[in-house]
């Protein structure tokens, strides 16, 4: 999965991707990172 966020009139740009291992038994998340939104 990977998605990309754009702000075109400041030019400011953030993307998130993550992996996942998919087998018959379900899913597995591979990333190991907080998804948490940091603002500054």
């Amino acid at each position: 999965m990977h998605m990309i966020l754009m702000d075109s009139v400041n030019e400011l740009a953030m993307n998130l991707g993550e992996t996942y291992l998919v087998t018959a038994n379900g899913n597995e998340r591979l990333g190991k990172k907080k998804l948490d939104l940091v603002v500054l």
